[in-house]
């Protein structure tokens, strides 16, 4: 299956597409009865196998990662991917606990957060 992904991925890249975004990536899921492949493995395989080869940048969609964890996604010295979709000031101006619902005062605090 790896290997039809990564077909699949180079298809699109030598058409000429010049990036890739991974959608819902922390969700990957797999087979449990196989451990040793990991989101971390998979990333460095995307990189390594398909990535490497193109001049093309790579973002990750990952819901769920806080800013600490941001990264383990996309720090230069992994070589994994370019950049990162972040979610976690998403919430900025909803009321908490409220489907949807809007505080306009919501809207004129400051996110902060930091990694680290």
């Amino acid at each position: 299956m790896r290997r039809e992904l990564y077909e699949l991925l180079r298809f699109w890249l030598d058409k000429g597409v010049d990036g890739l975004r991974f959608d819902a990536l922390t969700f990957i899921s797999k087979d449990q009865a196989f451990p040793e492949i990991s989101l971390e493995l998979l990333k460095r395989n995307f990189h390594r196998e398909v990535l490497a080869k193109y001049d093309v940048v790579s973002i990750a969609e990952a819901s769920g990662v806080t800013s600490a964890g941001v990264l383990d996604f996309v720090a230069d010295d992994r070589a994994e991917l370019n950049l990162f979709c972040h979610f976690e000031g998403m919430m900025i101006g909803e009321v908490s606990g409220e489907f949807k619902k809007i505080d306009p005062v919501g809207y004129s605090r400051t996110w902060t957060s930091k990694p680290g």
